[in-house]
């Protein structure tokens, strides 16, 4: 298949750099000039996108220069791939973990209609407290009537014949465990109720208004946190709050509650950070090289790329506060942890400030919040008791800062930065030169305390390097993004995704120590957003990705099972980066996409207004069509997708989106469950951070409570690759229905 002319024309503008370099240029490391020479003629097909100037061979020759110095064996730190530390004290995973996610309640139960009607389908959580074999009693009861048991399922799913004129009160409740006869909150299902296959979590705009509450802010790349402890997740985002009499802009972060209720608890910060322009429609333009526009949905850019924010339990009361920045009484920005002050005896109050911290970043007005991230992480193996931390530089020397919460105040730990080395059994561990979008955070050695993943680095406990990926991304690469999940079926427990922004390579490593199971290069430059999904039908999970950037050129599908890659045809799968996403759909972990569909190549200047462009889709194995959102003739989606979150507790994924009326609703998968699920993912501390980390772009999996395989045998084997010949044409991916 041939390559598209605009990566010919790269090519041959950069072997033509090359012929005129000949003689003028003396290779400094030649172990890895091959290698340069091929991802600098990449880089220079990726610089034709953007410019029109041509690419010379002085671009070349600094290429060349910076790869070899880069890249080079003898000034690459050599990865360690020893077993970890064996002196160092292992707290059991059982303990650590059972106070991780706080105790989700029993609260999400629901009930709707089925597919096509004639039943109504019952989903509710499963709670480690349920015990290790559970099973359930369905009661129902007629309006006015008693409850009488329906049946005992040893699922969390129930599909009721019920008679459509009729309208039912349902509960359910555990027959064993902690839980045993205590039943749950109540489901209704009205006479003649339409069918529907979602939760509403928040009413409309009307609704709020006539209440005379506030409508519900913009909830487009929420972060989730049980910041009122109730076991309910809240949607936590920032919004636009008002204008000063300048005109400048203010901004706060609130929390949205997502139990039908809507209520609001904000906390005016006034960041005063402006935000790009938005388009008629009020879709963001976050880049517009050679006159083509890309597009983000409204509230996207003010919470997506300059609003570090994440949340966790600092003080053990059951709460998870918010870490993120805000403007002090003297106008400095600093950062803050925000606390969920309510009672029951005063549930209005709002979010109050409990604690402050000079920033170590420049933040606010002028500054480029976007080079920083908020993380918290349990490094003293207490979940119920985080740390805060703060993680810069991204595409400059970095440093990681890491803070406790004691006795009201916040007291320094530790920081660690780029450039730093740890030696261990023998060999060294170098911290890359630059880090990656995100803080992933993981307890991946198995000791009970969380370590810190940011790009090609991984910080242990105690700020030093555990392992790092160098020897193939290079001493300074930028990691766009980075996926936690079991991916590989060949290799026990987690594995660690990562995937160049600075170059084609992508790779996947052991989570425990860093081991190179697959090293590979994408077929151009910029490796936008690479994802662990199940494309193939096969066992484990593929990595499929984007290659050139934001405006995405095409796409590869590698079949880790069997270790062969693929040009990947998206087809009427969305493109851009920034609308796809993996969500698990079905329980078994069969992982698929969502996001805003696109037929076009890339979005162009115009404001998308097509309602069949703003449904988000589910895809499956093989690239199977599972669910479209629609709006149920209720009107499509406006807003952005905010993730895929088990808000329902069934260990599926529900897609949380916002409608054009303002309200917020779930929608769920209404199809059996074959067997019986693991308890939520609510209760899985891996999957909490995720949800209440507010960065792009990850991704990490419910890895597991209690127990930790990462530090298994695997097969010592590495599939290594240099291959940039596998780009597909626009027009092949646009004709292309389906997967191969």
């Amino acid at each position: 298949m041939a390559p598209p002319m605009r990566v010919i024309l790269g090519l041959w503008a950069s072997l033509v750099a090359a012929k005129e370099l000949k003689g003028r240029r003396v290779s400094t490391c030649a172990s890895v000039a091959k290698r340069c020479l091929a991802r600098c003629e990449l880089e220079g097909a990726e610089y034709l996108t953007r410019h029109s100037d041509g690419y010379s061979h002085k671009q070349l020759g600094r290429c060349l220069d910076f790869c070899e110095e880069n890249m080079c064996p003898g000034r690459v730190e050599p990865t360690s791939w020893a077993a970890p530390d064996a002196t160092k004290p292992k707290l059991d995973p059982a303990e650590t973990t059972a106070r991780a996610a706080g105790r989700a309640a029993r609260a999400r139960f629901v009930a709707v209609p089925s597919k096509g009607g004639g039943a109504v389908v019952l989903s509710w959580r499963r709670l480690a407290r349920d015990g290790p074999s559970p099973s359930y009693e369905v009661r129902r009861r007629t309006r006015g009537g008693a409850f009488e048991v329906l049946a005992t399922v040893p699922t969390t799913y129930f599909a009721d014949a019920a008679d459509p004129n009729k309208s039912y009160d349902y509960v359910v409740a555990a027959t064993a465990g902690a839980l045993a006869g205590a039943p749950s909150r109540r489901a209704r299902v009205a006479a003649g109720a339409k069918a529907r296959a979602y939760v509403e979590l928040a009413p409309s705009d009307a609704a709020m208004n006539a209440t005379g509450r506030p409508k519900i802010p913009v909830v487009s790349n929420a972060l989730f946190a049980d910041v009122d402890g109730d076991g309910e997740v809240e949607a936590v985002v920032w919004h636009q709050t008002g204008s000063d009499a300048d005109g400048s802009k203010r901004y706060g972060i609130s929390a949205v509650w997502l139990d039908g209720s809507g209520l609001v608890r904000a906390y005016d910060n006034d960041l005063g950070h402006p935000v790009q322009a938005a388009t008629d429609k009020g879709w963001v333009n976050v880049e517009s090289p050679k006159g083509v526009a890309l597009k983000q949905a409204p509230g996207g850019e003010t919470s997506l790329w300059s609003r570090p924010r994440a949340a966790g339990d600092v003080d053990g009361d059951g709460r998870e506060e918010i870490w993120t920045v805000a403007r002090n009484d003297r106008g400095a920005c600093e950062y803050v942890l925000l606390k969920d002050e309510s009672t029951k005896k005063h549930p209005k109050r709002h979010l109050a400030k409990v604690a402050s911290v000079p920033s170590p970043y420049p933040l606010c007005d002028g500054a480029d919040n976007s080079r920083h991230d908020a993380f918290v992480a349990a490094l003293d193996g207490d979940a119920s008791r985080v740390s805060l931390g703060v993680m810069g530089g991204r595409h400059e020397p970095w440093r990681a800062f890491v803070f406790d919460f004691r006795d009201g105040k916040l007291a320094p730990r530790w920081d660690a930065g780029g450039g730093t080395a740890t030696e261990r059994g023998g060999t060294a561990a170098m911290a890359n030169g630059q880090t990656s979008h995100n803080v992933a955070v993981v307890d991946v050695d198995c000791d009970g305390r969380d370590e810190i993943l940011a790009g090609a680095t991984v910080l242990d406990d105690d700020g030093s390097v555990l392992w790092d990926a160098n020897a193939w991304f290079g001493a300074s690469a930028h990691v766009d993004g980075q996926v936690v999940d079991d991916i590989d079926p060949a290799s026990p427990g987690a594995e660690v995704l990562l995937f160049s922004e600075t170059g084609p390579e992508w790779g996947l490593y052991r989570a425990a120590d860093g081991f190179p199971l697959v090293e590979r290069a994408g077929p151009e430059f910029h490796l936008q957003w690479n994802l662990a999904v199940n494309v193939s039908g096969g066992p484990g999970l593929d990595v499929v990705g984007t290659f050139g950037g934001h405006f995405v050129t095409g796409g590869f599908a590698y079949d880790v099972a069997r270790r062969k890659t693929k040009a990947y045809p998206f087809g009427a799968w969305p493109r851009e980066a920034h609308n796809w996403y993996p969500i698990d759909w079905d329980v078994g972990h069969e992982t698929a996409f969502f996001g805003y569909h696109t037929p076009a190549r890339r979005r162009r200047a115009a404001a998308v207004s097509a309602a069949d462009e703003q449904r988000p889709r589910v895809f499956g194995r093989g690239g199977k069509l599972l669910a479209e959102i629609n709006g149920d003739g209720d009107g499509v989606v406006l807003r952005a997708v905010s993730n895929a979150v088990d808000v329902v507790g069934d260990h599926r994924e529900e897609v949380v989106v916002q409608m054009v009326d303002g309200s917020v609703r779930a929608y769920l998968n209404v199809d059996p469950l074959a067997t019986p699920p693991e308890p939520t993912k609510l209760e899985d501390p891996h999957y909490r951070r995720f949800l209440a980390h507010g960065a792009y772009p990850s991704h990490v999996a419910a890895l597991g409570v209690g127990t930790c395989d990462n530090l298994k045998p695997s097969p010592a084997t590495t599939d290594r690759a240099y291959d940039a010949r596998l780009a597909r044409t626009s027009a092949d991916l646009d004709a292309a229905s389906g997967p191969p």
